[in-house]
């Protein structure tokens, strides 16, 4: 028995360190794509002179697919939570807490934001290809040379570049992560009426809380273990 209880005793004391540091690892998940972004930005430009253009080019092209991609991702969730800020219109439904409407409009700014910002890349990297030195030019916005003590050259990805790449990408997880963030707010808020309201577990207010409850949990650590495994080269290497 003594042994069961220390056993539990050091288990709960570990446990703060273990949510902490799910907490930071979920964190950094979470901002891993900046970090990513760093290994093709460094390899194109310190790679070999031969390959420079063809990986330069390359590049290029995909991350003007990218962009387009978030800007329709980006359409898609607008109208979706467009429509969720209008339910309070209908006067058959109970009004959203004020967390869920505000969560709701600052997802639908940072969706707009995100189909800006992509939009505006996507425009630079179209004009870029009208220079006969594009791709040199392209380079020398991603990066910065410098010069060793032998005269030899390195280039080093500008940091400001790293980031400002995949703020189109981040403001859409963020917008997605907000809307459904108010989704859970708002159903809470209904159950927590129904409790109130002495129904109990018999609404189905309550009903619909532990049911949707179950698959937004199963939904966030599917979300986080793709994360994770899709990531965890690079974050390993990144980090």
């Amino acid at each position: 028995m003594g042994l069961v209880l220390s056993s539990l005793a050091s288990n709960a004391a570990a446990a703060p360190e273990f949510v902490l540091s799910l907490a930071i690892t979920s964190i950094l998940i979470l901002f891993v794509p900046w970090k990513a972004n760093h290994k093709p930005l460094d390899a194109l430009l310190n790679s070999a002179d031969s390959k420079k253009d063809t990986l330069t080019k390359t590049w290029r092209e995909q991350k003007i697919s990218e962009l387009t991609f978030v800007g329709v991702a980006c359409a898609i969730l607008a109208s979706i939570v467009t429509g969720a800020i209008s339910w309070p219109s209908d006067t058959s439904r109970p009004v959203p807490p004020w967390i869920t409407m505000a969560a709701w409009y600052s997802s639908l700014i940072l969706g707009l934001t995100a189909v800006s910002s992509a939009m505006q890349q996507s425009l630079t990297l179209y004009r870029l290809g009208c220079y006969e030195d594009c791709l040199p030019r392209l380079r020398a916005i991603l990066g910065r040379e410098h010069r060793r003590a032998d005269g030899s050259t390195f280039w080093t990805v500008r940091w400001s570049q790293m980031v400002v790449w995949q703020v189109p990408v981040m403001l859409l997880n963020f917008a997605i992560l907000l809307f459904v963030g108010g989704v859970v707010g708002m159903l809470r808020d209904r159950a927590m009426r129904a409790v109130k309201a002495g129904v109990g577990l018999e609404s189905d207010d309550v009903k619909i809380v532990v049911v949707v409850g179950s698959f937004a949990g199963f939904a966030f650590v599917s979300y986080v273990l793709g994360m994770l495994f899709l990531y965890y080269q690079t974050f390993q290497n990144a980090i």
